[in-house]
């Protein structure tokens, strides 16, 4: 079923694929390279709501698996191929937060908050400035400064 897949990945034919991939997870759920072919495809059919519950999914199986190395590794990975993806900025930022690697946190929260502001989404741009500042940044008067910009 793999090999067929990847066969209409190749013709580009997306929604087979998919279809496939599917089929796959739910002849065995744990198949992590289903679900990661499953997030990539939806992510190039734009549909960012079903990849990030997908990609959720993939992440509870590393989670139960005691293994934040797959959990980095995979948030890494697909942030450099969808690097405006909102939910995979937060996701990869809280796994920074959590794994007490500050400086990347706010790296990575400083451009989701962009992404959040340039999308006109304020109220959640107000929401990241505050997570920011929880990680005590070196800058934390210019956060301070854009939340009072943003009525915060």
């Amino acid at each position: 079923m793999h090999h067929q897949a990847e066969i209409d990945r190749e013709r580009l034919e997306l929604r087979g694929a998919l279809r496939t991939y599917q089929k796959i997870t739910e002849l065995a759920p744990d198949d992590v390279k289903a679900k990661r072919e499953t997030i990539d495809v939806y992510f190039r059919l734009n549909d960012s709501i079903h990849a990030i519950q997908e990609l959720d999914r993939l992440l509870q199986i590393y989670a139960k698996q005691r293994r934040a190395d797959l959990i980095l590794q995979t948030l890494e990975s697909m942030s450099q191929d969808y690097p405006d993806d909102l939910g995979l900025c937060s996701r990869l930022g809280t796994v920074y937060q959590q794994m007490g690697r500050a400086a990347e946190a706010i790296k990575q929260l400083e451009h989701l908050r962009q992404l959040q502001y340039d999308g006109g989404k304020h109220e959640e741009a107000r929401k990241t400035i505050t997570r920011i500042l929880s990680l005590n940044p070196p800058n934390a008067a210019y956060y301070q400064q854009l939340l009072q910009q943003l009525g915060g």
